[in-house]
């Protein structure tokens, strides 16, 4: 039997996500109302994800 090469997460934008505000005052420090549902949000999820990957630290 063949093993998959193929893996599917599904992300969602959000401020509400842990550690996204923290992010957003860090990474972006001028701007002070983000839109909720903003794309910038999943940052730190794809961060994670890539960290975990790649086999490097990130935020």
């Amino acid at each position: 039997m063949e093993k998959s090469e193929y893996r599917a997460d599904f992300v969602w934008a959000s401020t509400e996500n842990a550690g996204v505000s923290d992010y957003l005052k860090t990474r972006f420090p001028n701007w002070k109302n983000p839109p909720k549902f903003a794309p910038q949000t999943m940052m730190p999820e794809l961060n994670k994800f890539w960290g975990k990957w790649l086999g490097i630290n990130t935020y």
